[in-house]
């Protein structure tokens, strides 16, 4: 026998509490530093109103040429990067952090479409296609279990070579030259970090991009470091034993039963959702590797199968890879 879990539906709005000690932008990046008193006093005042209106351009948000020039004038300094500019920001969010007893790191990568500007700024490169430019941010942003963002702790910006476009891929790139690389090393900052809030726990979470058998390697032993949920998207994975991660699921028995209510978008209505949740604990084959010998991982994987799926539709199902024991619906 599983037992059922009825959850609230996905798309609800999280509660935000009154105490919550979120101040103003200007509040929250108060004591950055720049190496230079004016440039931090000037900085204080322009991000204060930056973001007081964060959709709208420069000049429309400072609401003067007075203001916009001297925007402009700051950001023109060489001293002002997105990591000092960050810094006082990711200091306020670790200490938000130490009021929780569980936290929720997320990386994901998006695009900074820039390409009404090519020609005329420097830096940027192709994104998904040679005719759009602009750059690739990976955040990590972090949140409570009840999706109270609590702040953003790490963030990584980079801008694709001219001409290399899909050769990111290629299996012979050792991982450090990839762009695969940022996960493992977000994972990396993350574990640091969990050690030194030894008072919450600290679980990263990575769509399927951060399927890396080295990411899984990382991770250190259960007591110390992070945890780790990842969206698995190898399902003819071999095992140890010769199976494959398909096969061990297929032969894994039902753990429980969920139900929620997919949001509409892209077209298609907002419908109810009943998964199968299956858990299975496998040890994962170690990949060849030219330079080194990985070890082999042990991970726990699930899998999500929609049961009975309206026709015109295509059928939810996520695989998840995670270093913590599932033994109970909870």
């Amino acid at each position: 026998m599983h037992e059922t879990a009825r959850n609230q539906p996905i798309d609800r709005a999280p509660e935000f509490p009154e105490d919550l000690p979120l101040g103003t932008l200007e509040q929250e990046l108060g004591t950055i530093d720049l190496g230079d008193v004016r440039l931090n006093r000037r900085s204080r005042r322009v991000l204060g109103k930056l973001g007081t209106k964060p959709s709208e351009s420069i000049p429309t948000a400072c609401g003067g040429w007075d203001e916009t020039r001297a925007a402009y004038r700051l950001l023109d300094q060489d001293r002002v990067t997105a990591k000092r500019v960050l810094a006082p920001h990711v200091e306020r969010t670790e200490e938000r952090l130490r009021a929780h007893e569980r936290v929720l790191c997320i990386q994901d990568t998006t695009e900074l479409d820039y390409t009404t500007k090519k020609g005329r700024m420097n830096g940027l490169g192709p994104l998904n296609y040679e005719s759009r430019w602009g750059l690739y941010l990976h955040p990590t942003l972090a949140v409570t279990p009840d999706r109270i963002p609590l702040g953003v702790l790490d963030t990584h910006t980079w801008a694709r070579k001219p001409g290399r476009l899909g050769q990111d891929k290629a299996a012979s790139r050792p991982l450090e030259e990839k762009e695969s690389a940022r996960w493992v090393e977000g994972f990396a900052q993350v574990n640091a970090l969990a050690e030194a809030l030894p008072d919450t726990r600290l679980t990263y979470i990575a769509d399927r991009e951060g399927d890396l058998y080295d990411l899984f390697v990382e991770a250190p032993c259960p007591d110390h470091g992070a945890d780790w949920l990842v969206r698995g998207q190898y399902h003819e994975r071999r095992l140890s034993d010769g199976r494959t991660l398909r096969e061990a699921l297929a032969d894994a028995p039902v753990l429980t039963t969920i139900s929620f209510t997919r949001p509409g978008g892209h077209g298609k209505p907002a419908r109810p959702v009943e998964q199968h949740l299956k858990a299975v604990r496998v040890t994962l084959k170690a990949p060849y590797r030219r330079d080194r010998r990985l070890s082999k991982v042990t991970v726990t994987a699930l899998l999500a199968t929609e049961i009975d799926p309206p026709s015109n539709d295509d059928p939810l199902e996520w695989l998840l890879l995670t270093n913590l024991p599932v033994e109970r619906p909870e």
